[in-house]
């Protein structure tokens, strides 16, 4: 997990202070990670802007989404303004400095007929998951100058959240194919995926 992982990447190299977001639940209580806790809602400015004003990060790693293809086709608003959060933006504008802040964007960006990409490649997604989350790269593009990285990532596998036991695509693949025959599991035909272990 990032914020157990944090303290020993980076040593001694200075005295550090992590804070961490949540929206339906904070870490389990016998959990220690030094790190201080906020409720933030992307829904929600007021929480948003509540959060930036109490920590006033330096370094910001924006990992919250609404991640499911299917979710947001349902629901294009609100995965818009999940994978998209203006409002985040606008509150860390309101801190004396700019904090630089790291995207966890994803593949989707890309309609899938010309890889393998380049992250100069021209994005065309194919998807609401993939316009939301292009969206806020563009947000960062025009209003945040050079204090940003943009990471799309792919297909993330492994074990299920330490500590909040949410799944990933595996787990979700796994009861499927044990429960019936493979040859019923309706998967794309048309979709060649990297897969990322974390």
């Amino acid at each position: 997990h990032l914020l157990a992982s944090l303290p020993n990447i980076l040593g001694d190299v200075s005295p550090i202070e992590l804070g961490y977001t949540f929206c339906r639940d904070p870490l389990p209580a016998g959990v220690e990670i030094p790190a201080e806790p906020f409720h933030v809602d992307l829904l929600d400015s007021a929480t948003v802007s509540a959060a930036v004003a109490a920590f006033v990060p330096n370094i910001v790693i924006h990992t919250a989404a609404q991640s499911s293809p299917a979710r947001a086709s349902k629901d294009p608003e609100t995965s818009s303004l999940t994978n998209s959060p203006e409002c985040l933006l606008d509150a860390l504008d309101a801190l004396p400095e700019r904090p630089f802040l790291v995207y966890i964007s994803t593949d989707q960006v890309f309609g899938g007929d010309a890889a393998p990409y380049a992250p100069s490649d021209p994005p065309c997604p194919v998807n609401d998951y993939g316009n939301s989350k292009l969206a806020f790269e563009r947000l960062l593009e025009t209003k945040w100058g050079h204090h940003f990285a943009v990471l799309r990532s792919s297909n993330m596998c492994g074990p299920p959240s330490p500590y909040t036991g949410i799944t990933k695509f595996l787990q979700w693949l796994e009861p499927r194919l044990s429960a019936s025959d493979p040859n019923q599991v309706e998967l794309f035909t048309d979709e060649i995926r990297s897969f990322i272990s974390v």
